[in-house]
């Protein structure tokens, strides 16, 4: 496993068979690398990105340059940031908001805006 010749070091699939990484248990599957798991695509133009991925992502601190990270996610490169992307896109998709849209709307339009709650103190059930 420690080789310092590329062309015959082992590869990370071999590595996980190797009998010096199984040892005591044969039966053993290791897990593959997220980047290796996760399915991407190509991106065709920035309006097809997801705005509340984008959003979240652009909030994360690794992510903070939007500039590079569009880019990164218009590349046809297989990368991090894809990865990340289609992670929070599968989520956002299998999770959506429950939120109603008018009532969301309704209370940002709203004239009144909510008050801090004030609750009278009670001593032995007696309003005080």
């Amino acid at each position: 496993m420690v080789e310092v010749d590329p062309d015959k070091r082992l590869t990370l699939e071999e590595i996980h068979h190797h009998p010096w990484v199984i040892m005591d248990c044969p039966g053993l599957e290791l897990e593959m690398p997220v980047v290796q798991v996760v399915q991407t695509s190509i991106i065709p133009s920035v309006e097809d990105l997801d705005p509340d991925v984008l959003s979240t992502m652009n909030s994360l601190q690794c992510f903070k340059d939007k500039d590079k990270l569009i880019e990164e996610l218009l590349s046809i490169k297989h990368n991090t940031e894809k990865v990340v992307y289609f992670l929070l896109l599968d989520r956002k998709l299998r999770n959506p908001s429950t939120e109603d849209e008018l009532d969301v709307r309704h209370r940002s339009e709203s004239a009144d805006p909510p008050r801090k709650r004030i609750d009278a103190v009670q001593l032995n059930g007696q309003p005080g």
